[in-house]
């Protein structure tokens, strides 16, 4: 299982991130998307359980960052509070971010989209 939240770590974003978002006049250092909060809407955990498929973001072992797909029946993706959505899914053998590690903890920095 993997839990991504939505605190940040020290140092807010990246600053290739905080580029993208100062180019398109948007967020700020530490901010993130204005578009989105801290919180999970209440509105959105249906939505969340109803995936089957998740792309995930995190660095690699070596500090590479790499994207990657996890899948599952819905249900795999689910709220586990107001801040920290829980996968019960990792990244296939194989897979840059496979062996990364599993657990909150070890996905620093991490970003999920369905």
């Amino acid at each position: 299982m993997i839990e991504f939240s939505a605190g940040r770590a020290a140092g807010g974003d990246h600053a290739g991130e905080q580029a993208v978002q100062e180019r398109a006049g948007e967020g700020g250092p530490g901010r993130g998307s204005p578009m989105f909060g801290a919180e999970i809407p209440l509105g959105f955990v249906p939505f969340l359980r109803a995936q089957h498929m998740l792309i995930a973001g995190a660095a690699n072992g070596h500090g590479a960052l790499w994207s990657t797909v996890l899948t599952g029946r819905p249900g795999f993706v689910q709220a586990a509070d107001e801040r920290t959505i829980a996968v019960d899914a990792l990244p296939a053998p194989g897979d840059p971010l496979h062996g990364a590690g599993s657990g909150s903890a070890a996905w620093p920095g991490r970003t999920g989209n369905g």
